[in-house]
Formats: C-alpha cells, sequence, structure tokens
C-alpha cells in the first residue's frame, strides 16, 4: 500500500488570516502534505517541483498587487491549462454568482465556502475524494484526440415552458437534422434515461431553481455523474439565495453550468452544445496562454513548452461537423 501523504497546494493571499492557519493546522495534523503560495508563479513553480495531487485556492485574491493574479477563477483556468491531473478545489467566502458558474465551467473539483459550519472537516473530505482520482504524474498535452463517437441524440428536461421553448429553438439551430431529441417531463423521468445513458449524448437540465429537497438532490447526483458519457448541461437562474443548489450542482461535475439570468444564455446554451459534442467521453483540455504566462513571470519547463507548441489549438477548440473522423478505432 502506497502510504505516502496527499500532496496539497493551498493558495490564499491572506497567509495570516485566522481561517487560513486553522485550514493549514488541521490539514497537516490530518496527515496532509501542505504547500502554501500567495501568487500564481509560486503555485506553478511549486507544482513543477513537487507535483501535488490536490490544489486549494482562494477566489477574491485583491490583496495581490498583480490584478492578473487577483481573480482566483483567472487562477483556475490558467492552472487548468497546464494540463495535469490535479485537481482543483475552490475555497472560498467571497465568490460572486458569476464565480460560481465560471468555477463550475473551468471544471473545478469542488465550491467550498470557507465561512460555512465545519468548512475545513468539508475541505478535508473534499481532498480525499480528489486523491483518490489523481495520480502522482502529469499528464500532458497530445496531438492526437481520439474519442468516442458521440451519439446523435439529446434528453431535454425543462421545467418551464419558456425555456423548454428556446432550448428547443437552440437545439435546433445547432444540430443537425440527424439528431434525435428526446423531451422529458420530470427529474425522475429524465433519472430513468440513465439505463440507457450510451445511446445519448447529451442530458440538458434546465429550471429557474433547483429546490433542494432530498428526491431532487439525489436525481441531480445521479444524472450529473453521468458526464462524460453522456455530457450533461444545466441551466438555472443565478440568484444569490440559489447558491446551495447551484454549489451542490456544480460540485457533481458537470459538463457545463448557464446563468440564465445572462441575456446571451441562449449564446452559451449553443456554444455549451458545440463543446459537449466535441468533448464526449473526455475530459475536456484547455490550452495555456504560454504569452500570458510569461507576462507575469511564470517559468514554464521548455520541455513543457514545445509539447504545447506542438499541440494545434484548432485540434481541440474547433468544432468539427463530421465527428467519424474524431472516433477512436474499435
Amino acid at each position: 500500500m502506497n502510504s505516502r501523504p496527499i500532496s496539497v497546494l493551498l493558495m490564499d493571499d491572506e497567509p495570516s488570516s485566522p481561517i487560513i492557519q486553522a485550514t493549514l493546522d488541521l490539514l497537516r495534523q490530518e496527515g496532509f502534505r501542505v504547500d502554501f503560495v500567495e501568487t500564481m508563479s509560486q503555485a506553478i513553480e511549486s507544482y513543477y517541483l513537487h507535483i501535488h495531487r490536490v490544489m486549494v485556492l482562494d477566489i477574491d485574491m485583491s490583496h495581490l498587487p498583480d490584478k492578473q493574479q487577483g481573480d482566483g477563477v483567472k487562477v483556475l483556468k490558467r492552472f487548468m491549462s497546464l494540463h495535469n491531473n490535479t485537481r482543483v478545489i475552490m475555497f472560498s467566502g467571497a465568490g460572486t454568482v458569476n464565480h460560481w458558474f465560471e468555477a463550475a465551467n473551468a471544471h473545478c473539483f469542488a465550491y467550498i465556502d470557507k465561512y460555512e459550519e465545519d468548512a475545513i472537516a468539508v475541505l478535508s473530505e473534499w481532498i480525499r475524494k480528489a486523491a483518490a482520482l489523481t495520480t502522482e504524474q502529469p499528464s500532458r498535452p497530445s496531438s492526437s484526440f481520439c474519442r468516442p463517437v458521440c451519439p446523435k441524440r439529446v434528453a431535454v428536461f425543462a421545467h418551464e415552458p419558456v425555456f423548454q421553448t428556446t432550448v428547443m429553438e437552440t437545439l435546433h439551430s445547432v444540430l443537425s437534422a440527424d439528431w434525435q431529441i428526446d423531451v422529458m417531463d420530470s427529474l425522475e423521468s429524465m433519472k430513468g434515461l440513465l439505463v440507457a445513458k450510451d445511446d445519448f449524448g447529451i442530458f440538458l437540465l434546465f429550471q429557474d431553481v433547483f429546490q433542494m429537497e432530498p428526491a431532487v438532490m439525489n436525481a441531480l447526483s445521479d444524472i450529473l455523474s453521468v458526464s462524460p458519457r453522456p455530457q450533461v448541461i444545466v441551466g438555472c437562474l443565478g440568484n444569490p439565495g440559489s447558491q446551495p443548489s447551484i454549489q451542490y450542482m456544480a460540485n457533481r461535475h458537470p459538463f457545463r453550468m448557464i446563468n440564465l439570468s445572462q441575456n446571451d444564455w441562449t449564446v452559451q446554451l449553443a456554444e455549451a452544445v458545440q463543446s459537449a459534442w466535441k468533448w464526449y467521453g473526455a475530459r475536456e483540455i484547455f490550452h495555456a496562454d504560454a504569452e500570458a504566462l510569461k507576462r507575469i513571470h511564470i517559468a514554464i519547463p521548455s520541455d513543457v513548452l514545445q509539447e504545447w507548441e506542438a499541440v494545434d489549438p484548432e485540434d481541440a477548440d474547433s468544432f468539427e461537423e463530421d465527428k467519424e473522423d474524431d472516433a477512436c478505432a474499435p
């Protein structure tokens, strides 16, 4: 059995704050190996030295002098673009509604309010969950993007008629005529499709507010857990009062979360459907902006830069009409 401690990288711009000191103390008492950093540069340099299995990241880092590093979601996106297997957990008490959706769409592993009751114990639990899914070795980008073909079938649950009408219009504008669209009348009926989930490429769940009742939570948990086969897209209103339900869903790892309070949510839906088709069966890859990283004085190892340069961004970002060419050989 591997007895090495779980390696954790904690990034926060207020190292002397009581909550951060308490977090460091408790995590280390529980046997985690915790390295603390205050900047993105330090975080990436530490990553290449130690290959952390989990990163814990604050949202509001306004105390940092560099504005590019003062938003935890930007740090999350840059760190995810390193193509490593490290899971990132947002641990913050200052995130806005937009942060909740942005962090989910950048595929953070969990989003925890650091000021909620037993927050550090909750964090410890999520770190163990994340570590169970990671390895000690980084995963680098590859010029070969071989994935299974996405089934041309989508299931839709849209609770309010206005959402259903708009969602259907968007789907018809994005998908070709050979796609089959199944409209479900409840979360329970949507959950019933899980027995045939391999027949579907995309699940869509749209409702103004998802109530946190046990039956709803159980259905959501089961449905959201199937990503990336099929990929699951969730739409709901981004209201401050809905934070518990939004974070509950974000922590079950949908492919995309769409804020229906934003005027351009149909544009976001169209992009999400296209991306879900592209990334069916795979973990989404983000491409690093090497020049932006250099501007904030991050020293990227030369072998990593060479691998990034070998990958054509179009291979991962373009939307191809013919997905048969992207299929893995049997």
